[in-house]
């Protein structure tokens, strides 16, 4: 078991995304707590600072809404005219992880 070179990041939706996912998506059929415990991950570059890793994230705030965006609406027809970073901070909770294990290798895991 190895300490990966990586911080993660998990998107958890919040529960105004899940509202507006569900007004867009009449063909939807799970309900908001499905949208809200269905938060993605992401590796991102290893930070010695938490601010510095919040900083980090929220300058590429348009990548990760796109991302969340197409994932849930994939039809841009139904996006926000324009994107802006409110959306981003409304939208979506962070959660910074600074150790991740990586388990891909690990014997323990192969008996």
């Amino acid at each position: 078991m190895n300490r990966a070179p990586y911080c993660l990041l998990v998107l958890r939706p919040t529960e105004e995304f899940a509202q507006w996912v569900i007004e867009r998506m009449p063909i939807f059929t799970g309900d908001e707590a499905h949208i809200r415990t269905d938060g993605e991950a992401y590796l991102l570059p290893c930070f010695d600072d938490r601010a510095v890793a919040q900083d980090w994230v929220e300058k590429r705030w348009r990548f990760f809404l796109e991302q969340q965006l197409l994932d849930w609406v994939p039809d841009r027809r139904h996006w926000p005219k324009r994107l802006l970073r409110s959306h981003f901070v409304t939208w979506f909770e962070l959660e910074l992880r600074e150790v991740v294990w990586d388990l891909t290798n690990s014997m323990q895991l192969h008996h």
